[in-house]
Order: C-alpha cells, then structure tokens, then sequence
C-alpha cells in the first residue's frame, strides 16, 4: 500500500513538470478501480487542479468500483463490445493485407468466439496463422481456440432429446480425451441455447450469430420449457464444476440425468427436479377446502404416492385438491388429524421394511 501511494506522489510531483517537446503530458493508469483508497486520495488533489499541460487517462472494466470522488472529477467515455459483422469485417480485411489465406466460416468462427473484443480476434488470428500453414478453415480454430463446433452442439442436444445414452456417453468422454475445457464447452452450449430461444421467438436472423439451421435442428424437437430447462441445468453444471475435482464425472453424470429427463413420466421429472409442480384446474374456496378435507378417505393415501412432506407441508398427488394449501383455511382439527394419520403410515411401512429383511 506504501508503494502504491508513493508512486501516485513521485507521479503527482512529475505532472507539475512542463512537457520539453510535446504540448501535453498523457499519464494512463490501467485498471484504476485496484488503486487503495489512499492511493486516489493522493490522487485526488492533482484531479482536483490539473495543470494545464497534462492528460489523465483512468481506464477500468469495473467503473462502479472507482470511488465517486474521482469519478465525478472525470469525462466518462463507455467502449462497447463490436457486433460480430464488424468484427468479421476487420478481420477480413486483416487477412486480405497480411495475405493470410483462410474462409469465411473460419473468420466469423473467430469473431464469435472473441465476444466483441477485437484484440482477442487479431491474437486468435496471429495464434493460428502461426499453427496453420496454407488454408486455414473452421477445423483448425476449434483445435487451436479448444472449442467444439456448433454442428456437434446440435447433435448433441438432438441426442439428449432422443435419449441416445451411449452417443452422448462417448462424446462427453472425447471432450475430456482431447483436453478440451468442459467449462467452455458448457459456455458455448448456452450460447447455442440463447440463440435458439432467440429463434424460436422470431427475431430477426440478422442479430443471431449461430447458423439458423443448425438452431433450427434443435427448436424443432425442443419446446420453449425444454430449453428452458436446459438450459438452466447446464447453468447450475457450470457453476458446480467451480468446486469439483472430478469434472468429466459430474459432466457425465449430468448430461445423462437432463436425458433422463426427457424419457421419464411426468412423476419422475419431478422427482429429478426435486420440486412438485402442482396445479389446479379451478380455484378452490374456503368452504370447497373445509368440505373436501371432511370427506377425503384418509384410508386410501398410499405412503408411495407421498412424494414429499415436512412439519406443515404436505403434497399429495392424483387428488383435485392441494393439502399443502388447504391446511391455511382448514379446521385445525383436520390438520393434525392429518398429521397423525401420515405418521401412523409411516411408522407402519418402516415396519413392514423391517420384516421384509427378517
């Protein structure tokens, strides 16, 4: 922290010094939001009064950060992200003066995967010019950027729909056999999946970055509550993989638990899900609940179709009412009539657990 706020003193006593050729003094500090508070403290005064001749440029990618006093005291200027048209363009032209040999699919594959950043576009063109010699196509930069085609995204995502456990096994295994990241392999199937829900809903093909036949595999076999899901899943993947050690079994294990899903019974997706998604056809009242809950066969639940229940909670599933919602305008009595009944259930099938190992 010393350091920090002596150099920003020796800085501030250089900035006092007139320029011997040039009409002003530039000084760039390079992600300013780092500085210590003592540091923009000391910083603070020369901001305050700058001389005439001097320049400060205070570049940062997390501009929140910066304290407001030193913010208010400078011009903002916000740099966003190119489209992938423009930076395609660049490239292009990049490649036509450096006479690089290499197509078009290759060159968009680059402005893509460069997020809007152009000097992540020239360095992934310099990283495979130099690999490459001759003709450069889309193959050579997904071998040396370590991403998979969107072509093998789709299959896969067809594969997960119909089921098709062993494809999916053996592809997921050659992603971890070729040292590709499986956290940018699960980036890069969200960003198929956004571009899919953005086909689904009819936007305008020129702002989708994916092929639209390749999406157009995918939207015709998925729902909008298929992708949905997916993609949420493949979300809570990702962030799972942060903390495991073991990622090409969590991967595995995963992808075919989301293939599971779709070749279940709706009971099964809920229990995969861990939720039940209970829904009511009408509305039910206050008297409905009272009359409903009276003549319930308390007799007929089945400890099996308990899928899930809790001091006040509980869900039973194949009747017109809710329990979980009905107890809130229910009698008392009836609740821990309830209660006990569904205890008395349970000790029985612990029982008969306990003589089937006899």
């Amino acid at each position: 922290v010393k350091l920090i706020v002596d150099e920003i003193r020796e800085l501030r006593e250089k900035a006092t010094l007139v320029p011997s050729m040039c009409k002003y003094k530039v000084y760039i500090i390079d992600e300013v939001h780092m500085l210590t508070t003592q540091a923009f403290n000391a910083l603070l005064k020369t901001l305050e009064e700058p001389p005439k001749h001097v320049i400060f440029i205070l570049a940062t990618t997390e501009y929140h950060k910066v304290p407001l006093t030193i913010s208010s005291r400078c011009q903002k200027f916000q740099f966003t992200k190119l489209s992938v048209d423009d930076n395609y363009a660049k490239l292009k032209d990049i490649a036509v003066k450096e006479k690089i040999s290499i197509s078009d699919d290759a060159l968009r594959e680059i402005a893509i995967l460069s997020d809007g950043g152009m000097r992540d576009s020239i360095n992934y063109l310099d990283q495979i010019r130099s690999f490459k010699q001759g003709n450069i196509d889309i193959n050579d930069v997904f071998e040396i950027c370590g991403n998979v085609s969107f072509e093998e995204i789709s299959n896969l995502l067809i594969n997960i729909k119909n089921n098709n456990i062993l494809d999916i096994s053996e592809y997921l295994e050659n992603i971890g056999n070729n040292g590709k990241s499986y956290s940018k392999f699960l980036e890069d199937i969200l960003l198929f999946l956004k571009e899919a829900l953005l086909l689904k809903n009819d936007v305008s093909k020129k702002i989708i970055r994916i092929d639209c036949d390749l999406l157009q595999n995918v939207t015709s076999i998925y729902s909008f509550d298929d992708i949905y899901c997916v993609t949420d899943m493949i979300d809570k993947l990702l962030e799972k993989l942060k903390f495991s050690s073991r990622q090409s079994i969590m991967v595995v294990s995963n992808f075919l638990l989301i293939a599971n899903k779709f070749n279940c019974s709706k009971e099964k997706k809920d229990i995969i899900e861990n939720k039940i998604d209970l829904n009511f056809k009408n509305s039910v009242d206050k008297d409905n609940v009272k009359s409903q809950n009276e003549n319930l066969q308390l007799n007929d639940i089945h400890y099996d179709k308990l899928l899930a229940s809790n001091d006040d909670n509980f869900y039973y599933i194949n009747k017109d009412i809710i329990i979980n919602n009905a107890f809130a305008n229910a009698s008392k009595d009836n609740k821990n009539y309830l209660q006990e009944k569904l205890k008395n259930i349970d000790e029985e099938e612990k029982l008969n657990i306990e003589k089937n190992k006899e």
